[in-house]
């Protein structure tokens, strides 16, 4: 498996040849630099466990950060990302938090954002859904994207995880 960021390049293969292959023919394109079994990727801790086959890759510093980021260290710990039945709807001018409110709130949900994207696909669809309405937020959303901010850092150390267990497809009618 081949990892592309901008220039930052991760190889990933159970065969040494073809890893030595794909660094060999790398080499002969790019100036590259060996740096060993990958510690950290794009910021992330990357944690192997051989035996298992097991490769996780979290964001447990960031998210932990966010609740002191934005000073919401003691407002619970919610166990699902949004209320139940809480909808996202533009809301009337009146309903409209002030500037520095719509700041904050564009601010959280970008930090959000950055979680959902890289390790956090259980916050995607209430970031995406807080996103829509950036530019104008209603105070209850507002207060949805603070919850959001406790939740995830409630649940820190949530990540990916992947296995080397090849699962069968199957398919029932």
């Amino acid at each position: 498996m081949l990892l592309v960021y901008v220039d930052d390049i991760l190889l990933f293969s159970a065969s040494t040849a073809l890893l030595d292959s794909a660094e060999q023919m790398l080499e002969m394109q790019f100036k590259c630099s060996k740096m060993g079994e990958v510690k950290y990727y794009l910021g992330m801790p990357v944690e192997r466990d051989v035996e298992k086959g097991v490769l996780r890759l979290h964001q447990r510093k960031y998210c932990e950060g966010l609740a002191e980021k934005y000073g919401l260290q003691d407002g619970g710990k919610p166990a699902t990302p949004l209320p139940s039945g809480f909808t996202v709807e533009p809301c009337a001018d009146e309903e409209v938090v002030g500037d520095s409110d719509r700041k904050l709130f564009h601010s959280m949900v970008g930090s959000l954002n950055i979680a959902a994207n890289h390790t956090r696909p259980d916050i995607a669809f209430a970031t995406s859904r807080l996103a829509s309405v950036v530019s104008r937020p209603s105070h209850e959303q507002l207060e949805a994207a603070k919850r959001l901010v406790r939740y995830v850092s409630a649940t820190a150390s949530v990540g990916l995880e992947y296995s080397g267990v090849r699962q069968r497809l199957q398919r029932d009618s």
